[in-house]
């Protein structure tokens, strides 16, 4: 019996959409692809490690397990308000996990309201893998959500910034009282929140009137 693996391009591609910053794009490409570093995967590139998940100790069979499925993990996204369920979310299947993040989850909430930190979790939930790897830190799962609910929303606040539009001062320039040089009366503008400035472009210009600017 052939067993055909899924196309994993349009998860790919709607990765780069998701609303989170650029190591979150980088985690989920991994996950999606199978190239996250659990030791499972360690062992089948011929590295020396202990294949265990260092949160709860039991074997690390998957990226799926170390993301979705661990007491660890699973304690985390069910005080997060993202919606689960048993048999729905999560399960043992990265790609049917991050198809109902992505899109079946769209059903229960609406996509412009959602401001479900899911992102965050994921890497609030790998993040302290490593830590209690490399450095014996293990964190609780509260206080995991209550962080990623915190940069989440601090990411839209600083990605909702408007920034004003250009404003635009047209005047004019004015006949020197020095001297005899001559200039034709030519039009200025000034472009702010800009980099373009357009000014007159007489060969002679003369003395800027700053008050024309308000003119």
């Amino acid at each position: 019996m052939e067993i055909l693996e899924p196309n994993i391009t349009k998860f790919q591609t709607f990765t780069w959409k998701v609303k989170a910053s650029d190591k979150i794009y980088h985690l989920m490409w991994q996950m999606i692809t199978g190239h996250v570093a659990v030791t499972r995967n360690l062992k089948q590139r011929n590295m020396r490690c202990d294949n265990y998940y260092p949160r709860c100790g039991e074997p690390e069979k998957t990226v799926a397990y170390s993301i979705f499925e661990c007491l660890p993990a699973l304690q985390v996204w069910s005080l997060s308000a993202t919606p689960s369920s048993p048999n729905i979310f999560p399960l043992q299947s990265i790609y049917a996990d991050i198809d109902y993040l992505l899109w079946r989850k769209n059903s229960i909430v609406e996509p412009k309201l959602d401001r479900d930190p899911y992102p965050l979790l994921i890497w609030y939930v790998w993040k302290p893998r490593n830590d209690k790897l490399f450095r014996e830190i293990d964190m609780d799962p509260l206080e995991l959500v209550r962080y990623a609910k915190s940069e989440y929303q601090a990411w839209f606040n600083a990605n909702e910034i408007m920034f004003p539009a250009p404003q635009e001062h047209c005047g004019r320039w004015k006949d020197s009282a020095h001297g005899n040089a001559k200039s034709k009366e030519t039009r200025y503008c000034f472009t702010f929140a800009n980099i373009s400035t357009a000014m007159g472009n007489e060969e002679y210009a003369s003395t800027f009137v700053m008050s024309a600017l308000w003119d």
